[in-house]
């Protein structure tokens, strides 16, 4: 990999401004994320090599703060699949305006907001946190809510947390209401920053000169239609988690509905990856719909058959959480990780950046769902015990569709294709 567009921009920012002029500058004219950016400005003025070690160490602590949280045993089977499954994630999807400081944005965002919680999961465990602790826990959670996406997660979460222990035992933790306060801050710092608001002016000029006219429920659509649709053109994620929970509903529902549900899912599911190409290319009406959903702006609504994604998107995403709630009965979190990361990618409807920014802003919803994978599979497999056989039949499926993933990626590396959409 090499620096690349906003790569290289952050890496002379300091040869054109001082530390202090450069803050007063992308606060003022461009953004609010002065802790991060201030990061980026000192690190990729280095070799690119020192970001490529710290960006793979990073996403390898994410494997394992996961592995923490839900493989308890340490069983090793365990630890290989998680490993395979976060490296499905199409990583070509954060290329497009610079890998390192993309990175920075999101992988190290989000790894650094898993990262804060740790107290929290200790609270919920009985479990002490050393107060020396928390002065390392602080810096994490400052850098990850300076993402507009993961401060709405870390306070949604935290939000939720709080409610669930007043419910259960009625205890708070000082730490958990500090990340409630502190999230708050970052909210109303990010609202009212002159930069962001002229960003958000000159992007609606620049990029989608006709977001101003769109009404909430145009918005709406920008902010669901586009995700659902980022998730089934990469395939292979949401694939493995729709048929994954499929199964798993079928097993742990004793109602015929919620049976009859996850064996069409199945059939859906196989219809879409197989069949749903061919029609496309042979039907009329699937090939404007397929038109429709894949259409960079707002189609035109009075037209039923336009309104066919929108519909398609909601009620797939109200399957994923019935069949969350069904097989998860007694544990909530699955259920609320698949919506919390749904919503944190709804919100960029609402910015008239949201083509212009790419698949990146998928990130987190992305890792929400490998994460819910994961609380999947780890059911199934500690229920139904698995031969090794069938382990070695799943590892050597996923080492091949890793090795597909990846052969894609870097045949692909030095493509950056333009954004186009219509304005």
């Amino acid at each position: 990999m090499k620096y690349h567009m906003d790569d290289i921009a952050y890496s002379h920012f300091l040869d054109r401004f001082n530390y202090i002029e450069f803050l007063k500058y992308r606060y003022f004219n461009r953004s609010s994320r002065l802790i991060i950016e201030t990061v980026a400005i000192f690190l990729l003025r280095l070799d690119i090599k020192v970001w490529g070690v710290l960006n793979s160490l990073i996403y390898t602590f994410l494997i394992y703060l996961i592995n923490k949280l839900v493989n308890k045993e340490n069983d090793l089977f365990i630890i290989v699949f998680i490993a395979c499954i976060f490296l499905l994630y199409p990583y070509h999807d954060i290329s497009q305006v610079g890998w390192a400081d993309t990175s920075l944005f999101y992988i190290w965002t989000f790894v650094f907001g898993l990262v804060s919680i740790i107290p929290l999961y200790n609270f919920d465990k009985n479990k002490k946190t050393k107060k020396w602790h928390y002065i390392l826990f602080i810096p994490f959670i400052m850098y990850s809510i300076n993402q507009e996406q993961m401060c709405a997660l870390v306070l949604g979460f935290n939000i939720l947390f709080l409610i669930y222990h007043l419910l259960k035992d009625k205890s708070i933790s000082k730490y958990n209401f500090f990340c409630i306060v502190i999230s708050i801050i970052s909210v109303i710092f990010i609202i009212i920053s002159p930069g962001n608001n002229y960003r958000f002016i000159s992007s609606t000029y620049s990029v989608y000169l006709g977001y101003s006219k769109l009404n909430i429920f145009e918005k709406l659509y920008l902010g669901i239609v586009p995700t659902i649709n980022i998730l089934l053109q990469n395939k292979i994620i949401i694939f493995i988690f729709f048929i994954l929970l499929s199964i798993a509903t079928y097993f742990y529902s004793r109602k015929k509905f919620s049976k009859i549900i996850s064996t069409v899912n199945i059939i859906l599911s196989i219809f879409m990856l197989f069949l749903l190409p061919v029609l496309v290319d042979t039907s009329k009406i699937f090939n404007k719909i397929y038109i429709a959903f894949n259409y960079l702006g707002i189609p035109n609504l009075n037209n039923p058959v336009n309104l066919i994604p929108l519909i398609f998107s909601i009620l797939f995403v109200a399957d994923i959480l019935f069949m969350l709630a069904v097989t998860f009965k007694k544990n909530i979190l699955p259920f609320f990780i698949f919506l919390g990361g749904f919503l944190s990618r709804i919100i960029i409807g609402f910015t008239p950046s949201i083509f212009f920014s790419g698949n990146r802003t998928e990130y987190f919803f992305y890792m929400l769902i490998i994460i819910d994978i994961i609380f999947v599979f780890y059911k199934l497999y500690k229920d139904y015990k698995f031969t090794k056989k069938c382990k070695a039949v799943i590892i050597l499926m996923l080492f091949e569709v890793v090795i597909n993933n990846y052969i894609y990626i870097l045949t692909n590396i030095d493509e950056y294709l333009p954004v186009i959409f219509v304005r």
